[in-house]
């Protein structure tokens, strides 16, 4: 396989490629579930994996290199190969990644140089380093057949990088490229020959002779303060990648009026947000949309590639000499630079991401899937049409009159975008009475179209699907089937659609919240469009659907049975099947102990039936929860007003044994203090919360789809 780029997009095997990578980091994950995580990634629209080798994991101890376990990286990489996917090594040296000193090991602090420079002696234990990792993935370079096409180098090198880093550590611009270079060498030096190095480039940053990548989340909780953010240039189109919604918003005015006017190389991304983390500071709640928007903007504004942090959500190891998060220290901030900002969870790292950290297809994972979808489908559209921004568009993220549109267009084909979202904010419903574009010496129009707040969509126009032509529809394609039948959705009832020579061609429109539960899958050849109330993913040629409800499918086209499931009427075009769940679980709670500042319960679950594992949903009130299973923390997270989920799989319930005992710690919350919170906790007459509010326990079950 060969992987090139120009300086629109990317290429595989001479065809545009647009490369859908989802960051799942392997030492944060359970080695048994890996799998079944790519799985669910493919399921979502992924093609590509992205990861950081973080090197504190892996060198704790000076010396003594760990790849076991957990961070068996050469594991991880056979089953992405063996997966069908590629994947983008992030190898650093530094990370961040929310990792205890940016994912250096703590040794790195008393050694006599200068890090994150040309030193010899930083330069040598680096190449001791890479020479570890490259070992493991010794074979997986693309050109040996293998998954990897891709390395990123370094990471957030920037004029805005804290304590000495700032401004490159008092280096010359020329000088820290070169470091950049550096490294760059060393890696190929080593073995990652790979065609394509990425660096981050926001922030002003030094990205020697990478690919500069870019990205945008939907909040910052790395902001050191409580109140609401400003409007965000995430949900914008523009021709800049660099907005300041990735790192501090107070200080990168440069970023938020800067505007890239020729690219040398694909505008690409590498941390779009499939969610965010929370802090002690700041625990925002994200929503499907918070992220949805962004992707539909950056589609619309001409990106490359979707390169989303984090999309599988993880827990991270426990150290042998301290524990792995990013904390707090002021005085590290001032004299060592990066890794020291905020203070995040001991283990927790689910990042409300869009598989989370128990590998669950979230709300995220659903609502990215119609984009992801969308992108790989019309690849050549998004790899090689213009970008088209109309003058009277928005072009400040605080204006919410102006309307928000882009086109991407080749030839006579394309899409119109259209965006009514900003998080945190109501955006005024519109209606653009024409909307139209110039494809290929053809006008196109489309008349009246409402924007609602909270909505937004992408229409297309002079579509090919087989022998069917749409000339224009009011709804956004989500694939094809069968080389001939497009399947679509709409927020409400504004579909229609212009459609020539359509042949044996059909148009399924689907609501949006079947949309959202929809999955293509192919068995014996055929493919097939599934809207169900679970997980659904191929495992090896197996179509699997986990569920936590009596499982109902609708399929397209029809198949007259799946096997140990019961046809009911049919939905116009849908066979529909339902099937009872005959699995449960109870959950008992007892007050153990309680202070002014914890209180400890004992949970008890009960599983009935053959269940495949057993989520439990905690909702309490507090500033922390902390969960302990056999007397061991296993896991923890602040308070959000968002339930923390816990699956017990992970800690052997199922298939093992049918109860199990583990222990909540709850602590105190004072109403005082100054946290941002989206939801209040409950609090006493004293102004302390302080309670477990509820365990829901939801048993699961996976079920082959054989038809």
């Amino acid at each position: 396989m060969n992987i090139s780029y120009d300086n629109k997009c990317f290429y595989k095997d001479g065809k545009p490629w647009f490369p859908i990578m989802g960051e799942y980091e392997y030492s944060r994950c359970d080695e048994r579930y890996w799998r079944e995580g790519l799985q669910k990634m493919k399921a979502t629209g992924c093609n590509t994996v992205q990861f950081y080798s973080i090197w504190i994991h892996h060198e704790e101890e000076k010396g003594v290199f760990d790849f076991s376990g957990n961070k068996n990286l050469r594991k991880f990489l056979s089953i992405i190969k063996e997966e069908g996917m590629l994947c983008c090594m992030r190898i650093g040296p530094w990370v961040h990644g929310e990792v205890r000193n940016g994912g250096f090991p703590d040794w790195i602090y008393e050694q006599n140089y200068m890090f994150r420079s040309r030193d010899a002696g930083f330069m040598a234990d680096v190449e001791k380093y890479f020479t570890e990792l490259y070992k493991q993935a010794d074979g997986f370079m693309i050109k040996q057949g293998g998954p990897v096409f891709a390395v990123q180098i370094e990471n957030e090198l920037q004029a805005s990088s804290w304590g000495k880093y700032g401004l490159w550590g008092g280096r010359s611009r020329e000088e820290a490229e070169n470091y950049v270079r550096a490294l760059t060498a060393l890696a190929i030096k080593i073995g990652f020959d790979v065609p394509v190095f990425f660096a981050t480039g926001w922030g002003n940053a030094i990205v020697g002779d990478a690919i500069p990548c870019f990205g945008g989340y939907c909040e910052a909780p790395w902001e050191n303060h409580s109140r609401v953010l400003p409007p965000s240039n995430v949900y914008l189109f523009n021709v800049n990648l660099n907005y300041a919604a990735i790192g501090e918003y107070k200080t990168r005015p440069e970023d938020n009026n800067a505007e890239v006017l020729e690219q040398t190389v694909p505008f690409a991304t590498i941390e779009q947000g499939a969610g965010i983390q929370m802090t002690d500071k700041r625990r925002p709640i994200v929503r499907g949309k918070d992220n949805g928007a962004i992707a539909i903007c950056n589609l619309g504004k001409g990106v490359a590639d979707f390169g989303y942090y984090v999309y599988h959500g993880g827990i991270n190891p426990k150290g042998k000499f301290s524990t792995m998060q990013e904390y707090h220290d002021a005085e590290k901030n001032s004299t060592l630079g990066w890794g020291f900002s905020c203070n995040l969870n001991e283990f927790n790292y689910d990042f409300q991401a869009a598989i989370s950290q128990y590998g669950k297809i979230e709300e995220g994972g659903r609502e990215l899937k119609l984009w992801n979808y969308l992108a790989s489908e019309f690849e050549a559209i998004f790899c090689k049409g213009a970008v088209v921004l109309p003058s009277d568009g928005a072009k400040k993220a605080d204006d919410f009159e102006s309307p928000r549109l882009a086109f991407r267009v080749l030839g006579k084909s394309g899409f119109a975008f259209f965006n009514n979202f900003s998080r945190s904010y109501d955006m005024p419903d519109k209606m653009l009475k024409k909307v139209k574009v110039n494809a290929g010496g053809e006008q196109i129009v489309f008349d009246k179209i409402i924007l609602k707040n909270g909505t937004y969509f992408a229409y297309p126009f002079n579509l090919k699907i087989g022998d069917m032509l749409i000339k224009r529809m009011t709804a956004t394609p989500l694939f094809v089937l069968n080389g001939k039948d497009l399947v679509s959705w709409t927020w409400g009832d504004e579909f229609s659609a212009n459609v020539e020579n359509s042949g044996d061609g059909k148009i399924v429109n689907l609501s949006r919240n079947d949309a959202l539960n929809s999955y293509k899958v192919t068995k014996a050849g055929t493919e097939y469009l599934i809207v169900a109330n679970g997980d659904v993913y191929d495992d090896g040629g197996k179509i699997i659907l986990d569920a936590t409800d009596n499982p109902v499918i609708k399929i397209y086209p029809k198949v007259s049975a799946i096997e140990g499931f019961t046809r009911i009427e049919d939905e116009g075009e849908f066979a529909t099947f339902i099937r009872h769940n005959d699995v449960s679980a109870t959950v008992h709670v007892d007050e153990l102990a309680r202070t002014e500042t914890q209180a400890d319960y004992l949970v008890t679950t009960e599983v009935g039936g053959d269940a495949d594992n057993v989520y439990l949903y905690v909702d309490f009130s507090g500033n922390l929860i902390e969960l302990y299973v056999q007397g061991e923390k296993v896991n923890d997270r602040f308070y959000n007003g968002a339930p923390f989920e816990i699956a017990l799989r992970d800690y052997g319930l199922v298939n093992n044994k049918r109860t199990m005992e583990m222990i909540l710690r709850v602590f105190a919350l004072n109403k005082s203090a100054d946290i941002y919170l989206e939801k209040q906790p409950f609090y006493d007459e004293n102004g302390v919360a302080l309670s477990l509010d509820g365990v829901r326990p939801k048993a699961l079950k996976k079920y082959e789809l054989k038809f």
